[in-house]
């Protein structure tokens, strides 16, 4: 029995994120509900240029005074009386100076001044992201998100058509025909986005792109982006401006079944110190990975069950088990205090119960299989093969968890 997650509310951290599907089906809003209310515009600094001078007038004229000088000085030393020599001194010094001034300025004509440098693709980008992950169900995608304000903004790249690393264009595709598409999500909160544009010029380079688990980085250029009317499926010209001048992303990829879990660490309910999971899968034969939540009842009936005797049986075979809260009894995200008082109620032992609000850690480095509409039931199950890290079961992959518990049970 499982329990769905309810729509999330927008006091919510987000659950996953879906990648945004083609046209008509238009899958990629749902993803956009699940996010807190919270961003805004930002606005980026214009690219300045300056102009170099020249110095030629300047050492022309300093060579004109100086041939003076001397002309005027040996014409007065020949006239032999001091008066020649003033005379000749002034009379040389003038001259040498107006013929050396006149030479130099002639030769050292400043060039004209250079053009002004292009004016930015992007005068003014729509968001400024402030955190991002990545997501592999259905395609591998980006989603930065900008969380500044009162509302989410966010931007979307999708590996629409499995592609390698390379260039690829968006000049003039469409979400049916994009391999890499990009799009921007403008004032989204519990009840969807209010504007969703969908890049249709520009360059998106993607410089890795690895496997369930691992990196996922690129660059988008100089993106232009028409208007996407998200019942219809149609693009229609924005009525303002919308675009990126440079946008790199560079993020892990959740994992699938039968490959690594990425590292990272979960807080012990029962320390407060962060345990890495390859640390745990390294000192045990498995590990059974249960997400549940405060206000879940079909949680509290599995947990429940399985204190009554089976984990004492799976420990002594090795496993591992991990209750990973993630909500409190009001569907606000579990704090350290709160995940103390909910082992509590199955056991004086928190050793097994891990702290991961608002699921933000679990979603980000392993797939949750998510339904259509982005929904997924409670208790959420995985297990994780000891040594390797590789997930070999979670829950609407297909796969069976109590045969994967066999898998890593030591005989």
């Amino acid at each position: 029995m499982i329990t769905p997650r309810p729509p999330a509310s927008a006091r919510r951290a987000p659950l996953p994120l879906r990648a945004l599907p083609a046209p008509p089906a238009l899958r990629a809003l749902t993803a956009l509900r699940a996010l807190p209310a919270l961003t805004g515009l930002a606005a980026l600094l214009a690219a300045c240029g300056g102009e170099s001078t020249s110095n030629d007038e300047t050492s022309e004229e300093e060579a004109g005074v100086s041939a003076g000088v001397s002309a005027g000085v040996s014409a007065g030393v020949s006239a032999g009386t001091s008066a020649g020599t003033s005379a000749g001194t002034s009379a040389g010094t003038s001259a040498g100076t107006s013929a050396g001034t006149s030479a130099g300025t002639s030769a050292g004509a400043e060039p004209p001044p250079p053009p002004p440098p292009p004016p930015p693709f992007c005068a003014q980008e729509p968001l400024e992201v402030q955190r991002a992950r990545g997501d592999i169900d259905p395609v591998p995608a980006y989603v930065g998100v900008d969380d500044r304000l009162n509302t989410n903004s966010l931007v979307q790249v999708v590996a629409n058509l499995a592609p390698r690393a390379g260039t690829y264009t968006l000049d003039d595709k469409t979400p049916e025909t994009c391999a890499v598409c990009v799009y921007v999500a403008l004032g989204c909160g519990a009840q969807g986005c209010s504007e969703v544009y969908f890049a249709t010029q520009g360059t998106a380079v993607i410089t890795e792109m690895g496997d369930p688990g691992g990196r996922f980085t690129g660059v988008i250029r100089e993106a232009g982006f028409m208007k996407l009317n998200t019942e219809t499926g149609a693009l229609m010209e924005p009525e303002r401006e919308v675009c990126l001048q440079e946008h790199a992303f560079d993020v892990v990829m959740p994992t699938k079944v039968g490959y690594e879990v990425p590292e990272f660490a979960l807080q012990s309910c029962a320390t407060g110190e962060f345990e890495r999971i390859s640390t745990l899968t390294a000192a045990h034969s498995g590990l059974w990975y249960i997400a549940t939540a405060g206000w879940c009842p079909a949680c509290r009936q599995h947990i429940t069950e399985l204190h009554d005797g089976r984990i004492a049986q799976l420990e002594e075979a090795g496993v591992k088990m991990m209750f990973v809260v993630t909500e409190d009894d009001s569907y606000e995200p579990a704090t350290l205090e709160f995940c103390e008082r909910y082992a509590r109620r199955y056991t004086n032992d928190a050793r097994n119960f891990y702290l991961d609000a608002g699921l933000d850690l679990t979603s980000a480095n392993m797939s949750l299989y998510l339904n259509e509409d982005g929904s997924f039931g409670l208790p959420w199950n995985a297990v994780i093969e000891g040594g390797s890290g590789v997930m070999l079961h979670a829950d609407g992959a297909g796969t069976d968890v109590n045969r994967a518990l066999d898998q890593v049970t030591r005989p």
